[in-house]
């Protein structure tokens, strides 16, 4: 709009704009500054949000990566039993009434 804006506004504009999820690290920056008794300007204030969505973004797992101790999607045996019709197992193996191991469970 042709104004000038100053490094302490442009820093507040930062501050407002950024999400929900930076709040408790805006605190913490803030804080930081006003403790050490120095000036937060908006060229520090940027690096330390990039740093931070940096480190988030290689703490995300990949979209095609799968939690492989929960996964279901073993391959299920194509064998299908002559004796109780289900699959996974021959009728030598079957634990079902007419099946070799009948008596065995």
């Amino acid at each position: 709009m042709g104004k000038l804006i100053s490094d302490e506004d442009y820093t507040d504009i930062l501050l407002a704009s950024l999400p929900p999820s930076y709040d408790s690290l805006c605190s913490s920056i803030s804080n930081s500054a006003r403790l050490g008794s120095q000036v937060l300007t908006a060229n520090v204030f940027e690096g330390l949000i990039l740093d931070e969505f940096t480190c988030c973004e290689l703490k995300k797992p990949s979209s095609s990566s799968k939690d492989e101790a929960f996964s279901a999607d073993a391959p299920r045996s194509k064998k299908q039993c002559s004796n109780c019709n289900k699959r996974g197992h021959v009728k030598a193996d079957c634990w079902a009434k007419g099946g070799s191991k009948e008596d065995r469970g």
